[in-house]
């Protein structure tokens, strides 16, 4: 019979990494995965890759907060405000998402007597800018597609990027008009400081047949 150890493992790599960090800081960061793993009467279980994910973002500040710091109740505001200054995007989004959840379960467990990331606010992950191929990279991918579903997609991205950009000074990003009417002649999308150009067939107000014009603009 096929014997499951999975729990087991991790359970033995939380007790070897936790056991690496600075004295003072280690036995409440293996509680708080701990924790995680198993759950509580206010923490559901979370993933072993959650458990991985979470440990990994909080060590290096643990790490370098005990070159001055003896334990996680010493750690202020200001101490994590300084470490999450250098990130940006991503990379600060998720040290905030595993700090804000340290302390969290530290608060509760009465082993911090205040969170210093409860004025941290995580929001959203980081947006990412998605950018059309230049043709070096369309005849690279095209070599390497082999079915029609990729040449498919290798074509819609060569009409993307022979598709010129918006204007810098431009708020709108792509047309909003449908197949077969007419943008602005000059820019081919309204203009901010001037009323929209009407695009809608048979429309002197810009329009779509049977819905009644915005009043303005946010």
């Amino acid at each position: 019979m096929l014997h499951d150890d999975t729990t087991a493992a991790i359970r033995a790599w939380i007790d070897r990494r936790t056991g690496e960090l600075p004295a003072g800081f280690g036995r409440d960061v293996r509680a708080w995965l701990v924790v995680l793993l198993d759950g509580d009467a206010r923490t559901r279980p979370r993933s072993h890759a959650t458990v991985h994910f979470h440990f990994g973002g909080v060590r290096p500040f643990i790490e370098c907060w005990a070159a001055t710091r003896g334990h996680l109740r010493e750690i202020t505001s200001s101490d994590v405000d300084t470490a999450l200054e250098p990130l940006r995007g991503h990379q600060r989004y998720n040290a905030i998402t595993a700090l804000r959840s340290l302390f969290r379960f530290a608060r509760r467990r009465g082993l911090t007597f205040a969170d210093p990331t409860a004025h941290l606010r995580g929001g959203r992950g980081a947006g990412r800018t998605v950018l059309p191929m230049t043709a070096e990279q369309i005849r690279a991918v095209q070599q390497a597609a082999a079915t029609p579903a990729q040449r498919l997609a290798i074509a819609l991205a060569a009409v993307h990027a022979a598709r010129p950009g918006p204007s810098a000074n431009s708020p709108w990003r792509t047309s909003t008009c449908p197949a077969g009417a007419s943008a602005s002649p000059a820019t081919g999308s309204p203009s901010a400081s001037s009323p929209a150009t009407p695009c809608w067939p048979g429309s002197d107000t810009g329009a779509p047949p049977g819905r009644t014009p915005p009043t303005g603009t946010s």
